[in-house]
């Protein structure tokens, strides 16, 4: 049996019976990922898998679901999705890179504050030494 494709004019493959599946989360690196689907009768599972390196650094679920919408709208439009589910998981996604960036801030802050103590420790040391 072949695959038949279905394209729009503006160059967008559409399945228009398209049946999502399971949404997938992975989080390093960030990726979204929809199992479907082309019919509701196809036995074979289909992954369409989004990276969201650059996307995720907006840093705000609401921009980053709607451009999700807007670049890929034959897998994630209002007559397959939620797009309330889409942002809820868009949500923990963010919420685990700021996460990374807290702790990552956290750690470069705690290596300058040992530096500066060790600084400091070495300036006191080398004045009470040569007094």
């Amino acid at each position: 049996m072949s695959e038949v494709n279905y394209q729009n004019e503006g160059g967008i493959f559409e399945y228009p019976k398209l049946k999502p599946v399971r949404f997938f989360l992975n989080f390093d690196p960030p990726q979204l990922g929809l199992l479907y689907k082309r019919t509701p009768a196809e036995k074979k599972k289909h992954l369409f898998l989004v990276q969201l390196n650059k996307l995720i650094l907006l840093g705000d679920p609401e921009k980053i679901t709607q451009a999700l919408f807007d670049k890929y709208p034959a897998f994630f439009n209002e007559a397959l999705l939620k797009p309330e589910q889409v942002y809820g998981l868009v949500c923990k996604l963010v919420e685990y890179i700021q996460g990374l960036i807290k702790q990552f801030q956290e750690e470069e802050n705690e290596g300058h504050e040992l530096e500066s103590d060790s600084e400091n420790y070495e300036y006191h040391n080398a004045v009470a030494t040569s007094k």
